[in-house]
């Protein structure tokens, strides 16, 4: 299931994925969000996989990495993923492995860090938002 909320005012979106989670379902649901009017590419991101099973491989990791910079829809600001297991976490790195490989001009392709708990990375995105008070969205 994928959860997600935007918030303008910080320039932010905040995404929730709970259970199992496969390329083909992941790119599903960026379709959603990318789809939202209100959003911009140099929005900051948190992304919640506390509640995810990532059923991925490290070929689909780097499927998912170029899939995303190939389309000019996805988040560029900085990300944030809240990541709880081990299997998640390991994924999660080789992702921000593949992230931060040097482009052509010296730059990480995407700021992007791994966390346990979401006020890490809060922090990391530079806001302060209670994810209480936001106005979620839900899809299937």
């Amino acid at each position: 299931m994928l959860k997600y909320a935007i918030c303008e005012s910080e320039e932010l979106v905040v995404v929730e994925y709970s259970g199992e989670l496969d390329f083909d379902t992941m790119v599903r649901y960026m379709h959603v969000i990318w789809a939202e009017p209100v959003l911009r590419s140099h929005f900051a991101c948190i992304c919640d996989l506390s509640l995810a099973q990532l059923q991925m491989s490290s070929q689909d990791m780097e499927r998912l990495f170029f899939y995303i910079m190939s389309d000019e829809r996805s988040l560029r600001g900085p990300c944030g993923l809240v990541i709880a297991t081990p299997m998640e976490t390991a994924l999660g790195f080789l992702f921000q492995n593949i992230t931060q490989k040097e482009t052509t001009d010296g730059e990480a392709a995407v700021a992007l860090q791994i966390f346990s708990e979401w006020e890490n990375a809060c922090k990391f995105v530079n806001c302060a938002i209670d994810r209480d008070a936001l106005v979620w969205r839900i899809v299937e």
